[in-house]
């Protein structure tokens, strides 16, 4: 497959903010960490910096979302099918994923690129051993 680049828009020069509880956050000390593309040593993104604060905030917010979510409670079939949305997204937009970490960490595109394929059939295969679960939570 002939490599195909998508461009990298001026847009990530934003402050990537942390995304915490649904919500996006800046960091409490206010500090950016500067990401840069290994190739040119440009900066590529600018992060906030995380600490104890969105490290506490995001564990909490995490356990709440996991008591509080239907997820825990959900049967096989129904993890299985949240999966394999997940599998089927993935090649949906493999040309930004590819072309955001080959700018963020310089691995050659076409190597990339299987390793997108690969996250695919990874979520696939998971959605499969949820199929085949006998725990009394599925029907087969």
């Amino acid at each position: 497959m002939p490599a195909r680049t998508v461009p990298i828009t001026r847009s990530w020069l934003d402050v990537q903010l942390h995304s915490i509880g649904g919500e996006f956050r800046a960091s409490a000390s206010g500090e950016t960490l500067e990401s840069l593309n290994p190739s040119t040593n440009h900066v590529l993104a600018l992060a906030c910096a995380g600490a104890a604060p969105e490290v506490d905030a995001a564990v909490a917010e995490a356990r709440e979302a996991f008591d509080e979510s239907p997820l825990p409670r959900a049967n096989a079939e129904e993890r299985a099918k949240l999966l394999r949305a997940i599998a089927a997204a993935i090649p949906t937009h493999a040309d930004e994923f590819v072309a955001l970490e080959v700018a963020d960490i310089g691995m050659p595109v076409s190597q990339m690129r299987g390793l997108a394929a690969r996250a695919a059939q990874n979520f696939d295969y998971s959605r499969g051993c949820c199929l085949s679960c006998t725990d009394g939570r599925s029907s087969g």
